[in-house]
């Protein structure tokens, strides 16, 4: 019961050392806010993607991006789900799809400018030579992806390949062209 009965001027000093104490704890650095903000919106984004995924085993990693790399091979586009995967997982090979896809839309440029189909077929020629030609050591897959982006851009702006074209792409005919064995 003695605890109870405390003093006026006690009781005060209590309070003011209670607001004193919750101000220092209202007021922080803005370097505290940032850090703050920040850690908010990773679990936020955590929150967003769901639960933790796991990393793929190595041979589903490859299966996938085999996949994906016929589908480019085929003239295909990759969905933004498969791009948002080959950032998490495959950073570099999301940079050559990025390539394919900005040599696609500048061949597809070019194309607008043909006037012929004469000037057009010139201009697909030129630019399988191109990809042919590209140093391809660390990745030989990488000028077929290319080439099959510029038949796709070729069949979406109207023209069909002619035999010549379709000779052009054919990957025995390249590797006799470019010299490789």
């Amino acid at each position: 019961m003695a605890d109870l009965l405390i003093h006026p001027n006690r009781y005060r000093q209590i309070q003011q050392n209670q607001q004193k104490q919750q101000k220092q704890q209202n007021q922080r650095t803005l370097a505290q806010w940032i850090t703050e903000d920040v850690d908010r919106s990773s679990v936020h984004d955590r929150w967003l993607e769901g639960p933790e995924e796991k990393r793929p085993d190595p041979e589903e990693l490859e299966r996938k991006i085999l996949e994906m790399r016929s589908k480019l091979r085929a003239g295909g586009r990759l969905s933004d789900r498969e791009k948002a995967y080959l950032a998490r997982y495959a950073p570099d090979e999301l940079a050559k799809v990025q390539e394919a896809e900005s040599q696609r839309s500048a061949f597809k440029a070019r194309l607008c400018g043909c006037r012929t189909r004469e000037e057009a077929h010139r201009a697909f020629i030129g630019a399988c030579d191109m990809a042919a030609r590209m140093d391809t050591r660390d990745d030989p897959d990488f000028s077929s992806i290319i080439i099959g982006q510029l038949k796709a851009a070729m069949q979406e702006s109207g023209d069909k390949p002619t035999a010549q074209q379709r000779k052009a792409m054919d990957p025995s005919f390249r590797k006799r062209f470019s010299g490789e064995a």
